[in-house]
């Protein structure tokens, strides 16, 4: 699926069918900005999502 914004750049979204599960991200240039029309801004994947009880390394430790 894409998305074209306002400033011409389009977001580009890659989903597995079987699961619905968010795999890529893209990002690339329209017209009106200072790159070339279609060269990648942001790309991101993702390579591995789940549950876990463990908090990050420096988390912020909210209330409650």
């Amino acid at each position: 699926m894409t998305v074209v914004g306002r400033d011409g750049d389009s977001i580009s979204i890659i989903i597995d069918p079987a699961t619905g599960r968010l795999l890529a991200r893209r990002t690339t240039a329209g017209a009106t900005g200072p790159l070339p029309r279609g060269s990648d801004l942001l790309w991101s994947v993702l390579i591995k999502a789940g549950w876990t009880d463990t908090a990050p390394k420096g988390a912020t430790i909210l209330p409650g």
